[in-house]
């Protein structure tokens, strides 16, 4: 998989700001979509607003990318064997999600391997279906769930 398009992608859909702040759903983050962890990141004492320097923010992206590639090849044995699309697409959504709520997307996992085994791009049709039955898709990031689950039935052809 092309990191540097994972990259790029995830700025575009996470967003960058060299400081703290509250996402969406009101968790202190900062940088690309970190999520700061009480006891782990020395951001999460700080008042939003604080600034986090450029080094600080490459740090915490690299190690959240790491994280998110280690996390996708929990859920998925073959993970570097699907299409380059589905991995970037899967990558995504762990990225923004974590891995915890990532593996509640059962039926999605379940056609992702139905779809991988068959090597039939018709599969990823139901993939991309399935990817906007959830909370996810309909009322937290309903845009990014769109544009992703487009990307991954534009393989079904």
């Amino acid at each position: 998989m092309n990191l540097d398009e994972l990259r790029e992608e995830l700025i575009a859909d996470e967003g960058l700001k060299h400081e703290v702040y509250r996402d969406h759903i009101g968790f202190k983050t900062c940088s690309i979509g970190h999520l700061c962890i009480a006891g782990v990141d020395p951001e999460y004492d700080q008042p939003v607003g604080t600034p986090v320097s450029v080094e600080r923010t490459n740090e915490l992206f690299e190690k959240d990318i790491s994280r998110t590639i280690a996390d996708c090849k929990i859920v998925y044995a073959n993970f570097d064997d699907l299409p380059e699309t589905v991995q970037k697409v899967l990558a995504n959504m762990c990225f923004q999600l974590g891995l915890g709520r990532f593996m509640l997307f059962k039926k999605t996992h379940a056609l992702v391997r139905e779809a991988a085994k068959t090597m039939d791009n018709r599969d990823w049709k139901w993939v991309a279906e399935e990817m906007l039955d959830s909370v996810w898709a309909k009322e937290q990031t309903p845009d990014r769930a769109m544009r992703l689950s487009q990307r991954i039935a534009s393989i079904a052809v």
